[in-house]
């Protein structure tokens, strides 16, 4: 997760409050453990409470995060749900919608889906909803992974719509 989340950096040299001396290497290790589960939990929440907002503002069952792990698989990083289908992953990334956006970039906008669709990896069976939508997320130019949405019932995401799901992988 430190290095999913491009948490760690140059090391640094501290001074032990008690002692007024450098801190041992196995204290430092200690020091940058804890200092790293914290910084975790902070992007772990503030990623939470942006997919809680759009699920919430746009009215969906799922938000999910997904990003290509070295295997090229794809790794289910944070979600916000309804529904108690949803796998764990690592999922295949090279199927189906979800697979589009995040292999080949694709912003993908799908409305009308037939119950059972079986494009949406993250669920654990045929899925139920009737509209999804997935923005490709990209971080220097790289593709990284998928942001996708969807809902129960079948409506139709607007333009506006995907603006902010676009907007929101920049958060």
């Amino acid at each position: 997760d430190v290095k999913l989340f491009r948490l760690v950096g140059a090391p640094s040299v501290g001074v032990d409050v008690a002692t007024k001396g450098p801190i041992t290497q196995a204290a430092e290790g200690e020091q940058d453990e804890k200092a790293h589960r914290a910084s975790i939990d902070e992007v772990r929440s503030s990623l939470f409470h942006v997919l809680e907002l759009l699920k919430r503002t746009l009215e969906l069952h799922t938000v999910v995060l997904l990003f290509s792990a070295p295997d090229g698989r794809l790794r289910l990083v944070a979600l916000v749900t309804d529904s108690d289908d949803v796998a764990d992953g690592p999922f295949e990334a090279g199927a189906g919608a979800v697979g589009a956006v995040a292999t080949r970039g694709l912003t993908m906008n799908l409305e009308h889906l037939k119950p059972g669709y079986k494009g949406l990896c993250y669920y654990r069976g045929p899925s139920t909803v009737g509209a999804f939508l997935g923005v490709p997320v990209v971080e220097n130019g790289q593709l990284r992974g998928a942001l996708c949405v969807d809902r129960l019932e079948d409506r139709s995401f607007s333009p506006r719509e995907e603006e902010v799901l676009k907007h929101a992988v920049g958060e």
